[in-house]
């Protein structure tokens, strides 16, 4: 990231971890329909013991992105596949074999509807500022990072306009900002992701092409791994049983 970035990024997230986090905590304090999201979509993580740790990882992850995709239905937001998972969806049909998390786009007023309507997510997933524009929705009951503190999540890139027929949003793989004409993400468009049917952005070819070049070309052998987790890192706990923190959002 360049030195100028580093510095501006370093001066807003304090603020903006502050006012999210707030405005998830009062919205997430009014009463919702979570129960009802959690029978119509239910976590079948009882059901798939016997996959590895990370095929497990991957299903519950399949099942938060169920979750948002029911809510969008819902309450009126969209969103659309993004970075590793939208490769994924392009190159292998579902997950890259080695990924471990799902990531998404939301344009800011797509998202700022969907922290409006948190209150409707189940007990078990904590939405989460992790830095400016970027957002977890996180199973409390699992543990994938290293340093034991996060669960399977969806990771959240915000859209964030820069004028009427442009957006930015942070490539989180050269930590720089990227900057693309609206008609790149709108409308998206229905493609199936593991037989689940979810938005991929209109000129997905642009997007994946700028985020990675040649994104057709598999890595070596050695860079086909995550780098979130290993197996070692990863527990999976029955549903319910949170070993996740809320502190994660009630920090100022």
């Amino acid at each position: 990231m360049l030195l100028q970035e580093k510095h501006i990024q370093a001066l807003q997230w304090p603020f903006y971890s502050r006012i999210y986090r707030r405005r998830i905590r009062l919205a997430r304090s009014q009463s919702g329909d979570g129960d009802t999201l959690d029978r119509e979509v239910p976590d079948d993580r009882g059901d798939f013991l016997f996959l590895s740790k990370e095929k497990q990882v991957q299903r519950i992850g399949l099942r938060i992105l169920r979750v948002l995709n029911e809510m969008g239905s819902r309450y009126g937001f969209e969103f659309s596949l993004a970075f590793g998972t939208l490769l994924g969806a392009i190159r292998h049909d579902g997950f890259i074999p080695w990924d471990d998390d799902i990531d998404v786009f939301m344009i800011q007023s797509d998202f700022n509807f969907f922290i409006q309507n948190s209150n409707h997510l189940p007990s078990n997933l904590l939405l989460v500022p992790m830095g400016v524009d970027f957002f977890k929705v996180m199973d409390r009951s699992s543990i994938v990072s290293r340093d034991g503190k996060r669960g399977v999540a969806v990771d959240i890139f915000v859209l964030r306009d820069a004028s009427d027929d442009r957006i930015s949003f942070l490539n989180v793989h050269s930590a720089k900002r990227v900057y693309m004409s609206r008609q790149n993400f709108e409308p998206v468009e229905p493609r199936k992701f593991e037989g689940l049917t979810c938005g991929v952005p209109k000129n997905w070819d642009e997007i994946l092409s700028t985020v990675y070049g040649d994104y057709m070309k598999l890595p070596p052998p050695e860079d086909r791994g995550s780098p979130h987790s290993s197996p070692d890192s990863i527990q999976i706990k029955p549903y319910g049983d949170f070993v996740v923190s809320d502190r994660l959002l009630k920090q100022s």
